[in-house]
């Protein structure tokens, strides 16, 4: 099992550019070799859809709990930039 980290949480770096969708699930995608199998509650249901669109040959099975998209997506990423704003990890490496 892989729990990975997104950008600037968990010790991983801050992205030198915007913290997109397309980044979290690329992230993803490099912590494993495929085809693996996706679990994704909240956010990270939306990621693991993401991921299996970007990456479709290295994702077997999705399970994805409470995901949310379209404005509710929107609604997390702010929420990760004020916590990072918060934090003083704005605009860090």
């Amino acid at each position: 099992m892989i729990t990975p980290n997104y950008a600037g949480s968990g010790g991983t770096p801050l992205p030198t550019g915007e913290l997109t969708l397309d980044l979290l699930a690329d992230q993803v995608a490099a912590t494993f070799g495929g085809p693996a199998d996706l679990v994704g509650f909240s956010l990270g249901a939306v990621v693991a859809a993401a991921v299996a669109a970007r990456h479709p040959g290295r994702v077997s099975r999705e399970v994805r709990g409470r995901g949310s998209a379209g404005l509710l997506l929107d609604a997390h990423m702010l929420r990760m930039a004020k916590f990072m704003d918060l934090a003083g990890l704005k605009g860090r490496n």
